[in-house]
């Protein structure tokens, strides 16, 4: 201390800027170990896990760092174990308030969303994809389990005593200004067998084998049930979608499908009769898109093929020897 005394006023200022907000971190850091709220002077708060400062959501982007683009962490984050980067990232990606609070800080429904995002995690090119459903299920997870309000743990919400509680929590959540979002009723149906499922192997794994024996018994009486909530959210999905989506307003134009197939096909000649290397990106792109557009069944093939698969088809790797019809000359 005597020798930054010593040192000019920038360099004490620096030094004891830097002291301040360790301690204010490691204080705050403290109290949500202990999982008490942490003292801060507004509400969306974020910190900043480089230079350990606490800063008002709006006013973040603005803070002075040692980085040029550090990332905003919410403070409810600190002080849990982070044994998974990604998944922590998505968390951070919830928005404060009631349903990301829960969806933060419950372990049921972070355990239950961290075992859909690891089996799913691996997927090429749909990093973005399994986030978005992976944060969906949560957030529906947290809103039932807020329409209970007086369930002390959500492993309750599994419970027979408490299915005729669940099914009006069901009706509640899928139901907006007293219309019934079919879509969603469907969608809440499956979270919830996904989520006993993967209830019924943590207390496999942990060996709690009373819970498993009532989850089961639960799951039996759940889908019983189910044939009085969800026919006819179903029925009436798909009936929306044979006589809504089909109509011909809601198709496109066939002039306009007929000038773009044309543009591609004028476009792909002109590539092939003058090919180079450098567009040959281009050329990708018009098969992939006229494969995708006009062969809509198997559309995502084209788009996900690899260089090394599509070598293997040129080689007739998968093709046995025997198969092979050699060419007379």
């Amino acid at each position: 201390m005597a020798e930054i005394l010593k040192q000019n006023k920038t360099v004490q200022h620096t030094f004891f800027d830097k002291k301040r907000k360790d301690g204010i971190y490691d204080f705050n850091l403290n109290k949500i170990s202990q999982g008490k709220t942490p003292t801060m002077r507004e509400d969306k708060l974020r910190v900043c896990q480089e230079c350990k400062g606490y800063y008002g959501n709006k006013y973040f982007s603005k803070h002075k760092c040692i980085v040029d683009q550090p990332e905003p962490v919410k403070p409810i984050l600190l002080g849990k174990e982070t044994k998974d980067p990604d998944f922590e990232q998505i968390l951070n990606r919830f928005r404060d308030g009631e349903i990301g609070d829960t969806c933060r800080s419950n372990k049921t429904i972070k355990m239950i969303g961290y075992r859909h995002f690891c089996l799913r995690r691996h997927e090429t090119g749909k990093q973005d994809e399994v986030r978005k459903v992976v944060m969906a299920e949560m957030r529906e997870l947290a809103k039932l389990y807020q329409a209970f309000k007086d369930l002390v743990a959500v492993e309750d919400m599994f419970a027979r005593a408490n299915l005729a509680e669940l099914v009006e929590a069901i009706n509640s959540v899928a139901t907006n200004n007293g219309q019934e979002k079919h879509g969603q009723k469907l969608f809440i149906d499956a979270v919830i067998l996904r989520s006993v499922k993967t209830l019924n192997g943590h207390y496999s794994e942990s060996m709690q084998g009373e819970k498993r024996k009532e989850l089961k018994i639960f799951k039996a009486a759940y889908k019983h049930k189910s044939s009085e909530i969800f026919p006819k959210a179903r029925q009436t999905s798909i009936q929306n979608s044979l006589e809504k989506a089909r109509k011909p307003e809601n198709l496109s134009s066939e002039n306009n499908l007929k000038e773009l197939k044309q543009f591609m096909d004028t476009e792909t000649k002109e590539v092939v009769r003058t090919y180079q290397i450098t567009r040959y990106s281009y050329l990708r792109s018009l098969v992939v898109a006229r494969l995708t557009l006009y062969n809509a069944r198997r559309g995502e093939e084209a788009a996900r093929m690899q260089i090394s698969e599509w070598e293997d088809a040129v080689n007739g790797t998968w093709v046995p020897e025997d198969q092979i019809t050699q060419d007379p000359a």
